[in-house]
């Protein structure tokens, strides 16, 4: 059954709640223009075993947005905004704690060549900090477009990327293909929204199938690269290892969805994951050549978030009329410095230098 008949208007209406949260999770992915503003809180947890031993913790929320227009052959632009909203680190260790309590945010635009980037928000406070460590007064960059050079078709060359659609096709394509991606889906609600059209919102997991048919993807290559041998055997342990600690980061996450059924679209997805780990602390061991180590305690990442997609017109991404080169960054910088003063050596008057 393909994607078009599935969404014909008589077969739309048999959907169960797995088939459209599957089916849209594949067909979003192929989506040619992406606009969306997304929220995220992440929260790390460090706990010893030895309860002399203070732990640390730390949380951040973050809010941002994206849009990226339809590729132009291999080359994809973007433009969106981050911000850095809330910030708290705690850790007797560190001397900490340490906080941001106000928005540091930074706007950008990804074009064929170049990346622009403009600070937007810095707290008042963090820019009198800076100057007073670099006596450099940053406030005049806030604002600004800075252009970097960027040239995104040799870097895809580099890393062996021939089509932009590779995420895609892993998804569509791979060996996960026939894979169910997302499993104990229930329906929460139905309703109609501002438009009169049909919602339903949708619960689910992640299929810890994915992370087993990665996993085996990667033993395969990897007996392919290593025949025989202690390589061989390291790097199947080293698989092991990670395929362990990504079946439970993957049984973690949780998914909700509010799904346009008149439309067949996401309008929200909403994601949350825990994923404990064992905190380690290792030694050399030079007699032996080889790291010694032993579990002190656990390490606890909590995520969670939420993603609205909207609609897009597809406009390209323009470069900002004004900006400032790499060059007239540096200028600006050395022109912060203070001047040096002259001084006498052996009765002759010297002028210092200060590096920039």
């Amino acid at each position: 059954m393909t994607a078009v008949s599935l969404f014909s208007p008589t077969v739309a209406l048999a959907l169960t709640p797995t088939q459209w949260f599957n089916q849209l999770a594949r067909t979003s992915s192929a989506q040619s223009t992406v606009a969306a503003d997304a929220t995220i809180d992440i929260g790390v947890i460090e706990r010893f075993l030895d309860k002399k031993r203070k732990g640390s913790s730390g949380n951040v929320n973050l809010s941002m947005s994206l849009r990226t227009p339809q590729a132009v052959g291999n080359i994809q632009t973007s433009e969106g905004m981050l911000s850095l909203n809330k910030l708290k680190v705690t850790g007797m260790d560190l001397g900490l704690p340490f906080e941001v309590n106000e928005p540091i945010a930074f706007e950008w635009k990804q074009t064929s060549d170049s990346v622009f980037i403009r600070v937007t928000k810095v707290p008042a406070s963090l820019l009198e900090y800076a100057k007073e460590l670099s006596q450099v007064d940053y406030s005049g960059l806030i604002g600004k477009w800075i252009a970097v050079p960027f040239d995104q078709q040799s870097l895809l060359e580099e890393v062996g990327i021939k089509n932009s659609d590779n995420a895609n096709d892993a998804i569509n394509k791979g060996p996960l293909a026939k894979t169910q991606l997302i499993t104990s889906v229930r329906q929460e609600k139905k309703w109609k929204n501002a438009a009169g059209q049909d919602m339903i919102r949708l619960t689910g997991r992640l299929n810890p199938a994915i992370a087993t048919i990665l996993y085996q993807e990667q033993v395969k290559q990897a007996k392919k690269d290593y025949p025989v041998g202690a390589m061989r055997t390291t790097r199947l342990n080293e698989l092991y290892k990670d395929y362990v600690k990504s079946l439970a980061a993957v049984k973690s996450v949780y998914l909700a969805a509010n799904i346009n059924t008149t439309t067949k679209q996401f309008e929200r997805i909403e994601f949350s994951a825990k994923i404990t780990e064992p905190k380690e602390e290792c030694t050399w061991n030079s007699s032996y050549t080889k790291e010694n180590c032993k579990k002190v305690g656990t390490t606890e990442t909590t995520v969670k978030g939420g993603i609205n997609l909207k609609k897009d017109s597809g406009a390209p991404v323009m470069a900002p009329a004004e900006f400032m080169t790499i060059q007239d960054v540096m200028a600006y910088l050395e022109s912060q410095l203070p001047t040096p003063e002259p001084f006498e050596l052996f009765g002759e008057t010297l002028e210092t230098e200060m590096a920039p």
